[in-house]
Order: C-alpha cells, then sequence, then structure tokens
C-alpha cells in the first residue's frame, strides 16, 4: 500500500479504492490516529448539537458514538456532516501521529 495516499484524494473521488474507513486503517497502521475535535468546534460555532443530529437529521445514534469515540466514518456521514454545517472535511476531522 502506498503512503503517499491523501485525504484530500479520497474526498475528491481520485482514489475509488479507498473509503474513509480504510483510510483510518491504513493511517492506524501509520501510527496515525483520527480526531474529530474540529467537528465539535464547527458544531458549537453553528448551533448544532449531537441531539440535533440524531432528532433533525436523522443521524444513528452509533455515527454520533464512533465520533465521539474519534472511530471511523463513512463517506457518506463525512459528506452529510459537511452539507449540514455548510464546511469543508478539514472542519470535520483531522489525522495527527500519535
Amino acid at each position: 500500500m502506498s503512503h503517499n495516499i491523501r485525504l484530500h484524494d479520497i474526498i475528491l473521488g481520485v482514489n475509488k479504492n479507498f473509503s474513509i474507513s480504510n483510510y483510518c486503517y491504513f493511517l492506524n497502521n501509520l501510527d496515525m490516529r483520527v480526531s474529530y475535535a474540529p467537528l465539535w468546534r464547527t458544531m458549537k460555532k453553528r448551533g448544532i448539537t449531537t441531539y440535533k443530529l440524531i432528532k433533525d437529521y436523522e443521524f444513528n445514534a452509533r455515527t454520533v458514538n464512533n465520533l465521539r469515540h474519534d472511530l471511523s466514518i463513512t463517506m457518506n456521514t463525512l459528506g452529510k456532516l459537511c452539507e449540514i454545517l455548510d464546511c469543508t472535511p478539514n472542519d470535520v476531522v483531522e489525522f495527527f501521529k500519535e
């Protein structure tokens, strides 16, 4: 597996063989971690709560739990979050080395 795979390419669909889950797994094997800290900041700025995600936007509680525990989400979920929050993926997720 190549180490030059970029989140940007996955989001734009350049690398159609990779999902965000596969990318997170790939990063985990490189001692990289995912964080949704940007999501919580963005949600606070936009006045969106996890309750609102579940009730108004029909997010599954398990998905919200995955977000709370920095676990993987699907590209569809990432796209929905970006649409709801009117933001980019960088406002939702960040990757870092441990």
